[in-house]
């Protein structure tokens, strides 16, 4: 049985206060969070802060840099909060642009996305074979082409974040970006990045709390917790202050005020408030790259059976077990929706394709593939109206409509599969750059440039004709190099130079699942995955920071339902990636698709 079990690569019975123990959990902990912060905080060695408490002892707090073997930090863009340019999408535009812009020196913040537009990686994260892109002549997967080019942006010094960009503001310069996500680690890595000590000193002051209570910052769920009445303040220095605000109502009623790098960021009350950082990136450049996200039919009865019979991604669903040996259904005449038909053939039974028009939009090359395949049936001025269950609530079959003469029918099927298309994601933009009617970013031909200065946009959002990966990846390089030019000639360009890469690497160990479920009292988290699935290779770093989390208190399983498909048969998955939840040999939740890791999070501190 093809599982593995990861979690810091720490064998089971472990104790937390082993040697091997500690030595695994402080080195990938520090690793993991050099590798991610190091290059965002300020280069100015932190010496000390001073802390006033509303006790009557006037707290101090020391700080102690952790820095890298260099024992330097580099800055936030030295000693400004304005970045060289923000990368807004990742997949092959976005990734390219990463790559050219980090090689020159510029460090880009790249936002790969998260739910907005797809998993990041775009498209490709859910297609087989690239047989076109230039310099693999035996073809190669989407993900492992999305895999490479994010390695190499990373490896030239671009930082990469899976979030989603929710503000975005470019009648202004600098521009603003926001990301909740980001946000609340930035100011969370400050403090991780530090030994903190409290010790006692300074003056004695009267106040009116209690002598034993004091002021200290606490690090949970990606959240900063003041307790008492104080404000914090982080300067571009890197100093950091806790200074009394006793201007309460009442002793209940607690209000706390927040800056960064002097600027105001919320305000909050409550004895035991809690709130994100609400940190706002700024950029003298934007590349946007969000791509396109796949069309739905939002057909009558869609989402009682999104993903559990319907799918828009033959590629992460098509291996499942429910598919194995039946007959399906394609929408779509296009290259998505015959490239879908002739992968799932390695699967199903046979394959039919529902074209509305009365002939394919797909190229000569994937037409002649699908009429030269057997298993492939290509039924034209076909409309998909509904599909239709039987009585154990299992898609079995098509309700379709012949456009020519009305005619209605059931087609047989256990599974429909979309293909009809992509719409372009540039919400961010609406009404503050020029779009066409289809929703597209309008450039000038030839170039990456936008209706507003500055902004720049690349791959599948700007191009509605070609879309492929190769034209993605060229438009991405013409987009950075345009921006590389655009800050000289504006004399804004602040150069980074590459720190020394740091590598580490996490230690799998083999366990046998059936010894899990009947033998340990932790929670089981099972991820079914299999090899094409590009969302997988999202949701597993996901995953396995909520396991390094929780490590003392949950298991983590990964099964290829390709190589166990007998356990993801009895489980009844019915797509990947899913997870699994079970505890005391019980199942607990099921939940498909990627998700934010909140969601994770929160279901295993509820069942640790």
């Amino acid at each position: 049985m093809a599982t593995r079990m990861m979690g810091l690569g720490i064998p089971l019975g472990t104790s937390a206060h082993s040697p091997l123990y500690a030595s695994l959990h402080t080195q990938s902990a520090s690793l993991v969070f050099l590798k991610s912060w190091s290059t965002r905080l300020p280069t100015h060695q932190v010496n000390s802060v001073r802390v006033s408490g509303s006790s009557n002892s006037h707290m101090g707090l020391r700080i102690r840099a952790a820095a890298d073997s260099a024992g330097e930090l580099q800055s936030f863009s030295s000693g400004t909060d304005v970045e060289n340019v923000v990368i807004i999408g990742s997949g092959p535009a976005g990734y390219t642009a990463a790559i050219y812009a980090a090689r020159a020196n510029l460090k880009p913040v790249v936002f790969e996305g998260f739910q907005m537009g797809g998993v990041p990686g775009g498209q490709l994260m859910t297609t087989t074979e690239v047989e076109n892109f230039p310099g693999f002549p035996d073809g190669i997967t989407g993900p492992d082409l999305m895999d490479r080019m994010r390695r190499q942006a990373e490896r030239w010094g671009a930082e990469l974040f899976q979030e989603d960009v929710e503000f975005l503001d470019v009648k202004n310069s600098p521009f603003t970006v926001r990301s909740s996500e980001r946000k609340a680690r930035t100011l969370i890595a400050v403090f991780n990045m530090f030994d903190l000590d409290m010790f006692q000193g300074g003056d004695v002051q009267s106040h009116e709390y209690p002598q034993h209570q004091k002021v200290y910052p606490v690090i949970h769920n990606r959240t900063i917790m003041l307790h008492w009445h104080s404000s914090l303040q982080l300067y571009p220095n890197g100093s950091l202050n806790l200074l009394p605000d006793i201007t309460r109502k009442d002793d209940v009623q607690l209000a706390f005020r927040f800056r960064f790098l002097n600027k105001d960021i919320f305000e909050l009350t409550g004895r035991e408030a809690v709130s994100k950082v609400q940190l706002e990136v700024n950029c003298h450049t934007v590349i946007f790259a969000t791509g396109a996200t796949a069309k739905r039919l939002r057909l009558p009865h869609e989402d009682e059976f999104w993903s559990r019979g319907i799918s828009a991604c033959a590629i992460c669903d098509g291996a499942s077990p429910l598919f194995k040996g039946q007959v399906l259904a394609v929408v779509g005449g296009g290259d998505t929706a015959t490239e879908e038909a002739l992968y799932l053939t390695k699967y199903a039974r046979h394959v039919h394709l529902l074209v509305r028009r009365d002939q394919l939009r797909a190229s000569k090359a994937m037409q002649d593939r699908v009429f030269n395949n057997p298993n492939v049936t290509v039924h034209f001025n076909t409309e998909t109206v509904d599909v239709v269950s039987n009585l154990k609530g299992q898609i079995s079959g098509v309700l379709i409509r012949k456009t020519d003469t009305g005619e209605e029918s059931v087609l047989e099927a256990r599974g429909l599969f979309y293909g009809i298309g992509h719409t372009p994601n540039t919400q961010l933009l609406e009404g503050q750059v020029e779009l066409d009617s289809a929703g597209y970013v309008v450039v000038k031909d030839g170039t990456a440039r936008t209706s507003v200065e500055g902004v720049f946009a690349a791959g599948d959002v700007q191009d509605h004709e070609w879309r492929q990966a190769v034209t993605a990846a060229g438009s991405g390089c013409i987009a950075a190099l345009s921006v590389e030019r655009y800050l000289t000639s504006k004399d804004l360009l602040i150069e980074f130079h590459q720190a020394q890469a740091i590598t580490f690497a996490i230690i799998d160990w083999q366990y046998a699942l059936r010894k899990l479920y009947h033998e340990s009292p932790r929670l089981i988290c099972v991820l079914y995955t299999s090899p094409t699935c590009g969302p997988c290779r999202t949701l597993k770093p996901i995953l396995n920071k909520v396991i390094d989390e929780f490590d003392q208190h949950v298991h983590f399983v990964e099964i290829d339902i390709e190589e166990d498909p007998e356990i993801a048969e009895a489980a009844g998955i019915m797509g990947t990636p899913c997870v699994q939840f079970f505890k005391n040999k019980e199942m607990l939740r099921t939940i498909s698709g990627v998700k934010m890791k909140k969601e994770y999070r929160e279901f295993v501190e509820a069942h640790k």
